[in-house]
């Protein structure tokens, strides 16, 4: 089976704004089962897009403005699948159907995918990461959502206590003839840093062990800044949904 899937798209003024946004949209089958927890990985110009899991359905979804998108699909243990989406924009399609199809092998990948896979400096220890964040945000916004208002003033107590150390610091470093931008954040008894180059590409490291992109956004962002900075800031707190804070 191809562990390749090309799909040229062609979409145009979808609504007469700024931000023009359609739905990526499919699913995910093995044998003509669907496949339940796979990883749905998008860039844009190499840069992360949107990650989100199938349900038990093996459907998934996510809305987008980007106008080139490469997608990876990924399931521990099996080969991983790639697409290539070139979003046009035209009126009368407003949702893009994109699906897969998962092999049991969990061997090498394509040529195609393995040099995409390495032009944008991703590994499996990367996109299990990844996987493991969005997996916790599915696991735990029913309890983010629901949570009482005893029991997010609660929340935001432990996180401001958390975030009562907060530092960051941001200086220029020369390396090889090439400045870089390193951030140092410190939450805790953690220490988080960022480097980026001239180019924007990012490092990412936490205690000095590499960490994703997504790890970094969702353990270095405040999701009750409007709660513990006062409870007269969340009007009605059953509408209030911190887990929305690291959602891209």
């Amino acid at each position: 089976m191809k562990n390749i899937l090309t799909l040229w798209v062609f979409v145009l003024n979808l609504y007469v704004v700024n931000a023009q946004y359609v739905i990526v949209s499919g699913s995910v089958v093995q044998h003509r089962k669907p496949v339940e927890g796979v990883l749905i990985l998008s860039f844009d110009k190499m840069q992360p897009l949107k990650a989100v899991i199938t349900d038990a359905k093996g459907e998934y979804r996510f809305r987008t403005d980007a106008e080139s998108i490469d997608v990876f699909f990924y399931k521990k243990g099996k080969a991983i699948q790639t697409a290539s989406v070139r979003n046009k924009l035209r009126e009368e399609n407003q949702g893009i159907p994109l699906n897969a199809e998962m092999d049991d092998s969990s061997g090498s990948s394509d040529k195609y995918t393995y040099k995409l896979l390495r032009k944008m400096g991703i590994d499996t220890n990367y996109l299990d990461s990844v996987y493991a964040i969005e997996d916790f945000k599915l696991k735990n916004e029913t309890r983010y959502v629901k949570q009482s208002r005893k029991e997010m003033l609660k929340a935001a107590q432990e996180e401001q206590k958390r975030f009562a150390n907060y530092k960051t610091v941001t200086s220029d470093k020369l390396e090889g003839g090439q400045k870089d931008k390193v951030t140092t954040t410190t939450i805790g008894p953690d220490t988080y840093i960022l480097i980026a180059n001239e180019n924007n590409e990012k490092k990412y490291t936490k205690n000095d062990k590499p960490i994703s992109e997504y790890t970094y956004t969702f353990e270095t962002t405040r999701r009750y800044t409007g709660v513990y900075k006062g409870s007269k800031n969340v009007n009605k707190f059953d509408k209030y949904k911190p887990i929305e804070h690291t959602k891209r």
